[in-house]
């Protein structure tokens, strides 16, 4: 089963680097989340989420509708937690390929709003003191999230998001080419 996960991961993200190689314009996001804890012991030391997103834009146009853009997304998130002389630690690098639809609601383009889907594997590396429960696990996960961005100028721009994937909550800075 895991196998046939990691083998449709692998497949996902190559239509999706094919399908940005035939688009239009380039979106490079670097973002911290908030939210979206994995069952860490009570009292633990987590730390915000770091993402970074590349997106190919207007994919499919749907004319003054909106349009679909496809893309891959990273994230880091660690917790520690310690109680006397017992650490434990949690190591989760996550990647995965998210469409999404952008609503055409601003005719000067520099406000955008859309919503999408995440769709990717989950890694994690666990290890404590003891060295008995030092163990790495892959699964995977699926999402969903919804968004805006300003843009200051053509190829900057900051952007707010919310969802249920990588993070619960995120804002950061996108860099269009």
């Amino acid at each position: 089963m895991k196998q046939k996960i990691k083998k449709l991961s692998v497949l996902l993200i190559a239509f999706s680097l094919y399908t940005a190689a035939n688009a239009q314009q380039n979106t490079v996001g670097l973002s911290i989340g908030f939210g979206k804890d994995y069952n860490y012991y009570k009292g633990s030391d987590v730390r915000p989420t770091l993402i970074a997103h590349y997106d190919r834009n207007e994919i499919v146009s749907f004319g003054n509708w909106g349009s679909l853009s496809a893309g891959i997304m990273y994230g880091y998130k660690s917790a520690k937690h310690k109680i006397n002389d017992f650490e434990t630690e949690w190591k989760y690098n996550i990647i995965g390929v998210r469409p999404a639809l952008h609503f055409n609601i601003d005719k000067n383009k520099k406000f955008d709003v859309y919503a999408g889907s995440f769709l990717g594997m989950r890694f994690l590396n666990f290890r404590d003191n003891t060295e008995l429960a030092n163990n790495n696990k892959s699964t995977f996960t699926a999402g969903y999230f919804a968004g805006g961005s300003y843009k200051f100028t053509k190829n900057l721009s900051v952007f707010a998001e919310a969802g249920n994937d990588i993070s619960n909550l995120r804002t950061g800075i996108q860099f269009h080419f």
